[in-house]
C-alpha cells in the first residue's frame, strides 16, 4: 500500500472550479507526480494508471487543450472515464489519515483531501 500524505495536506484542494475530465486528469497526474517527488510511495497500479493517462493525453492532445472533448470518440471518452476513476482511487489511497479524496462537501467542483465525517467534529 502507498505511503499516505502528511497532515499538511488535510483540507487541501487539488483541482477547483471544474468537473471536466479533460481538466481533472492532468491536474490529478500532476499532483500524484508531485507527491512521488515529495517521497510518497505510489503503488504499481497507480504508476500504471499515470502511464495510461499520459498515453491518452498524448494520443488526443486537442481533447486536453482548448477544444475539450469535441470530436473525441465515445470509446476514448469511456477510456478517460475509467482512467479518471482509477486516479480518484489512487489519490484516495494516499490521502492523509482520517481524510478521503473527493469533492468538497459544499462544492462539487472542488476536489481535494477532506476530513472523514467521523473525524470532522
Amino acid at each position: 500500500m502507498a505511503k499516505r500524505l502528511s497532515k499538511k495536506w488535510e483540507g487541501h484542494s487539488v483541482s477547483e472550479a471544474t468537473m471536466r475530465e479533460e481538466d481533472l486528469i492532468p491536474a490529478f497526474i500532476s499532483f500524484l507526480e508531485r507527491a512521488r517527488q515529495d517521497g510518497v510511495t505510489l503503488s504499481r497500479r497507480t504508476l500504471s494508471t499515470i502511464k495510461e493517462a499520459k498515453g491518452l493525453m498524448n494520443r488526443y492532445p486537442d481533447a486536453f487543450g482548448r477544444r475539450g472533448w469535441k470530436g473525441l470518440s465515445g470509446e476514448a471518452q469511456e477510456e478517460a472515464g475509467y482512467i479518471l476513476q482509477d486516479l480518484f482511487d489512487a489519490l484516495d489511497e494516499i490521502a492523509p489519515s482520517n481524510c478521503y479524496f473527493g469533492a468538497h462537501p459544499g462544492d462539487g467542483a472542488d476536489f481535494g483531501f477532506w476530513w472523514s465525517s467521523e473525524w470532522a467534529y
